[in-house]
């Protein structure tokens, strides 16, 4: 068996197991690490569902992310429209695409309200809502969309199913008692079957410096990025990090993960200075 045909049976029985488990429950989220093909498994569920009558929304929070996704449709030849701001906007401020607008507010006042505007709007109530990255699924924007479509079934599809401030997304092993937004969970191929089937780049780590950070206080889960920038953009790490960067990887193309904007262009402007060719990104 070739590997990408490997990759298919995992998703085959992602997809297979995902609608099992909405015959019995309302919502699933599917974990899968970059590589293992989520929105391929997103289009195909599409495509199942579209062929069975029915209408299905796909939420997605970044335009680049709605462009992927058109791609994966259009391969497999999915009738589909578009609803997104022509500028970055809430989520309660959608237009279509041809400019009209639907309302100051995206959700209806009532489902009967949705039912009789669906001939001017030309939106069908959803059977169906799959939400990529859902771990965003618990932010207030998000989850009214999902409060509100009560009544349509749910996917989430996410790399990282884990919020940084600990609200629970799934009923599996979670600790908290507030309602959680998905019912359960469906997991795909790890992240080394993918590195080992190449997939994705096999790595290896070294930790040459570890600052210390025992003073830094968190905020969501991570490190205060103000209190961490101060640590880190000092001449000494900078210059620890280029000192390493000539023993491990000199002359070679590299990428320097920095904790704010001035803390990179302090970085490339110290690579430069050590003769490099460097350019600060954000």
């Amino acid at each position: 068996m070739t590997k990408k045909k490997a990759l298919r049976q995992y998703q085959q029985k992602m997809i297979l197991d995902t609608r099992l488990t909405l015959r019995n429950s309302n919502s699933v989220i599917l974990q899968a690490a970059t590589g293992a093909g989520k929105t391929r498994i997103a289009a195909d569920i599409f495509e199942r569902a579209a062929a069975l009558g029915h209408s299905v929304f796909f939420l997605v929070h970044r335009q680049e992310i709605g462009d992927q996704a058109g791609e994966a449709f259009d391969e497999l030849g999915l009738q589909y429209g578009r609803i997104a701001p022509k500028n970055p906007a809430p989520i309660g401020e959608i237009e279509n695409g041809d400019g009209a607008k639907l309302r100051k507010n995206y959700f209806f006042r009532s489902l009967y309200e949705h039912e009789i505007s669906d001939a001017i709007f030309h939106i069908k109530f959803p059977d169906l809502i799959i939400f990529d990255e859902a771990h965003h699924c618990k932010s207030h924007t998000w989850e009214a969309v999902k409060t509100y479509y009560a009544k349509s079934k749910c996917v989430g599809l996410s790399a990282t199913p884990k919020r940084l401030d600990g609200r629970g997304l799934n009923g599996v092993n979670n600790a908290r008692s507030e309602r959680d937004i998905f019912d359960g969970i469906i997991c795909g191929p790890s992240m080394r079957w993918l590195i080992d089937n190449g997939f994705l780049s096999d790595y290896i780590p070294y930790a040459p410096y570890a600052p210390d950070m025992s003073g830094v206080k968190k905020t969501g889960g991570d490190f205060n990025k103000k209190e961490a920038d101060k640590i880190m953009d000092r001449s000494a790490i900078t210059g620890d990090a280029i000192k390493h960067y000539k023993q491990l990887a000199d002359g070679r193309q590299a990428l320097v993960f920095c904790t704010s904007i001035k803390h990179s262009k302090h970085i490339a402007a110290e690579f430069t200075a050590a003769g490099y060719i460097a350019e600060h990104l954000d």
